[in-house]
Formats: structure tokens, C-alpha cells, sequence
């Protein structure tokens, strides 16, 4: 208990906190017909690292830097990450019209 508390005191004094990132945004139209724009915005000063294959991204995905575009169904992911903290996971389903269609047989 004296090194929890003694811990607890070295902690406060050097002004530690538990820091949290806001997760990022992730914007485009779905469904969509041709193609859509996906732009992913975060906190100021967060690298935004993403992912558009299913998996969570971690900090060796790619680094977000400017919109992109999807032309097939797709479903983003994406991270912030400030001074080496994570934020938890953003996700986006993005759904082509004509492969909506072709899963339901039309």
C-alpha cells in the first residue's frame, strides 16, 4: 500500500494524467453509385492512421493525408494517435449500389 500510495504522489506531483484521444470521423455518401470521396478528420495535432481492408489499424497503417476515393464497398477504419496514445476504433461501411445489387440477386 505505501508504494501504490508513494506512486500515487510522484504521479501527482509530475502533473500525470491519464490522456485520452477523441476518436477520428470518418465522412463520405453511402451507399453511392460510381465512387465517393472518404475524408477522416481528428484532433488537432493526431496522426489519423486507417485502414480500408476490415482490419483495426495500428500505427504502422497508412497515414492519412488527404481525401480518397472508393469505388467498390469497403469498410474504413481509422485511429488517432496524439503524443503515443491510440483513440479507440472509427468504422464506416461504404456500399457500391451495384454490389448492393448483385447480393441480393437483382
Amino acid at each position: 500500500m505505501f508504494v501504490c500510495l508513494l506512486f500515487s504522489l510522484i504521479l501527482c506531483k509530475l502533473g500525470g494524467t491519464t490522456e485520452t484521444v477523441a476518436p477520428p470521423v470518418i465522412s463520405g455518401t453511402t451507399p453511392f453509385d460510381e465512387s465517393t470521396e472518404v475524408t477522416i478528420t481528428g484532433p488537432a495535432g493526431a496522426d489519423i492512421r486507417y485502414s480500408t481492408d476490415g482490419h483495426n489499424p495500428t500505427r504502422l497503417s497508412t497515414l492519412y493525408t488527404a481525401p480518397f476515393t472508393l469505388t467498390t464497398t469497403r469498410y474504413v477504419t481509422a485511429i488517432a494517435i496524439k503524443n503515443g496514445v491510440s483513440s479507440t476504433v472509427a468504422a464506416k461501411w461504404f456500399n457500391k449500389r451495384s454490389d448492393e445489387d448483385n447480393e441480393q440477386g437483382l
